[in-house]
């Protein structure tokens, strides 16, 4: 098997024109218009290109490898593939290997001769030999398949693998991923089934109500206060009137009883009055007396107003009266 291997690596640089004709092989007719890689690439493809095939001449396929796809990728350049697929034959990459030579045929139908696309159906052949066909069927089908890491065109192949132990994943957004390992151990061809699971959808917990706590009844004084439209309220803005009436009276009255008392003053300079000052004495007692029983009156008829004004509904409503004498001033009712 390694001296096959040898024999199909050399038969693939061998029979690079461009090695060819420089160690003097007669080219064939159809193959007399087609110039050596290393006149067709210039500038960093030529460089690459030049470095891989020395690279493979010391036996380092998997760096030359490297080089020739670097100047493949630069100047995509099919005949490159040929030399590819040599790398990728010698490294043990079949697969890879007969993947190029796929490519070389396909891209280079327009460039290559008979004669090549003949070595190089002969050389894939070889190699189908040392390989399993895998046909794969994913569901999705839309799902990104992976094998040993590289992703894979989408489709059911088929794909070549080496003999051993190969790690196949698949994945796909909404999807559970799967990954298996295939071992495969003949070169027949099989056929791997694989279906995702669609993951279960996030489902966002329902979210919670707090309903409000049922306000407690209020107790029945504050109810009267947070519920004044309940009770009638006429009388006592009559009552918190008549308050207020009697306290404006009683600070008019004792206006009336210091005035007369400053009267006095200059009549009675030792506090004894002579019977010339008792009328003026006389005015200033009475306006003092009115004065006093009007803020007393007054007093209770805002209090009492107070008390109506928050008292619950259907109480009997009060009477009240105001008498003013010019002796006296009492407020008469009923509460």
């Amino acid at each position: 098997m390694r001296i096959a291997s040898k024999l199909i690596a050399v038969a693939l640089f061998a029979s690079d024109p461009t090695l060819a004709s420089e160690k003097g092989a007669k080219p064939a007719a159809s193959e007399k218009a087609q110039r050596p890689l290393a006149e067709l690439l210039t500038g960093p493809a030529l460089d690459a290109y030049l470095k891989g095939r020395d690279l493979f001449d010391a036996g380092d396929v998997i760096t030359g490898h490297a080089k020739l796809s670097e100047a493949y990728e630069l100047s995509k350049n099919p005949r490159l593939l040929w030399n590819m697929a040599a790398c990728s034959k010698s490294s043990r990459n079949y697969a890879r290997a007969i993947d190029e030579l796929s490519r070389f045929l396909e891209d280079g139908r327009e460039v290559i001769t008979a004669d090549q696309a003949k070595r190089a159906e002969e050389v894939r052949t070889t190699l189908y030999s040392l390989v399993s066909a895998a046909t794969l069927q994913v569901t999705p089908a839309s799902a990104t398949v992976l094998l040993d890491g590289e992703p894979l065109a989408r489709g059911t192949g088929p794909y070549y693998l080496e003999l051993g132990k190969h790690e196949l994943r698949v994945e796909q957004e909404g999807y559970k991923a799967e990954t298996r390992t295939l071992d495969v151990k003949q070169t027949k061809p099989f056929t791997v089934e694989v279906a995702l699971r669609a993951e279960a959808p996030l489902v966002a917990p329902a979210p919670i109500v707090l309903a409000p706590a049922p306000e407690p009844a209020p107790h029945a004084a504050l109810q009267r206060v947070l519920a004044p439209a309940e009770a009638d309220r006429t009388w006592a803005y009559v009552t918190l009137g008549v308050g207020a009436a009697g306290v404006a009276a009683g600070s008019a009255f004792g206006l009336l009883a210091v005035g007369k008392k400053n009267d006095l003053e200059p009549l009675c300079p030792s506090g004894v009055c002579p019977a010339s000052a008792q009328a003026t004495l006389d005015a200033a007692n009475r306006w003092a007396t009115l004065s006093t029983a009007s803020w007393v009156v007054g007093g209770l008829a805002l209090a009492g107003g107070a008390y109506l004004y928050f008292a619950p509904a259907g109480e009997r409503a009060p009477t009240t009266a105001l008498r003013v004498t010019p002796a006296t001033v009492s407020l008469e009712g009923s509460f």
